[in-house]
């Protein structure tokens, strides 16, 4: 579905992204994790349009998107769930909602319909569907985020950090609806998380990013058991050991 080709990315004359590649397929979750400015974010970002590799090829579906404009990708059904949610707190939570479907707005008669999909995934948003999004808590912000990124159809969606600042159950709840989104709405997923252990859980297959490069990649299950990862960000050693 997406093969991504030798990235390189800048900001500025910082160095992020240093020949980053992989594959990704139809239908799996797919786990980014890393340390803290490892390039995880910009990964996405790169992928999404929001930054423009000076190296490497993005090709989604057969199609090379990497000079496309942020709405022309949306438009072929990727959409990124940003990291700190990123929601309009003055707007109410339907209003959130119809601008992740701002795209459609003029052509879809399912918006509401698809309004509806998103209550049934996530009931509490339904009892506060008129309240400001600045109102909200952060477990709820992060669901009406997911929510409104699942408004624009996607048919891959990234997520970044979506655990950050979360309890462990609402943790929990979030990486139970992204296991529910793979296997009902059959939906391809990226996951960023410095939450290691939750991401390897509900991931098929995952890499680990260092300094902008690729240093292990591989089953989840394989790498919740690799030495180096354990040691590194599952209770082992503090820091990371796989580039010196």
């Amino acid at each position: 579905m997406l093969e991504v080709k030798n990235i390189h990315t800048y900001h500025g004359f910082l160095h992020v992204l240093k020949g980053i590649s992989f594959e990704l397929e139809k239908g799996e979750i797919f786990a980014i994790v890393g340390s803290n400015g490892a390039g995880k974010s910009t990964l996405l970002g790169t992928i999404a349009g929001v930054y423009l590799q000076k190296e490497g090829e993005i090709i989604y579906e057969g199609q090379n998107i990497g000079k496309m404009k942020v709405e022309e990708i949306v438009k072929q059904g990727i959409c990124l769930v940003p990291e700190r949610r990123q929601i309009f707190d003055s707007l109410s939570v339907k209003d959130n909602l119809m601008l992740g479907a701002y795209h459609r707005l003029k052509t879809s008669k399912t918006i509401q319909k698809d309004i509806d999909r998103c209550y049934e995934l996530f009931p509490k948003l339904k009892t506060m569907e008129d309240r400001p999004g600045g109102l909200l808590s952060g477990g709820e912000q992060q669901m009406l985020a997911i929510a409104r990124g699942l408004m624009s159809n996607p048919k891959l969606m990234m997520l970044d950090e979506p655990s950050l600042g979360l309890a462990p159950l609402i943790v929990k709840d979030i990486m139970n609806i992204l296991e529910h989104l793979r296997e009902e709405f059959k939906t391809t997923i990226i996951l960023v998380e410095q939450n290691v252990r939750a991401a390897l859980k509900v991931a098929d297959r995952a890499c680990v990013i260092e300094r902008g490069e690729i240093v292990i990649k591989g089953m989840a299950k394989e790498l919740m058991k690799d030495p180096r990862v354990r040691d590194a960000y599952l209770g082992g050693k503090k820091e990371s050991s796989f580039i010196s």
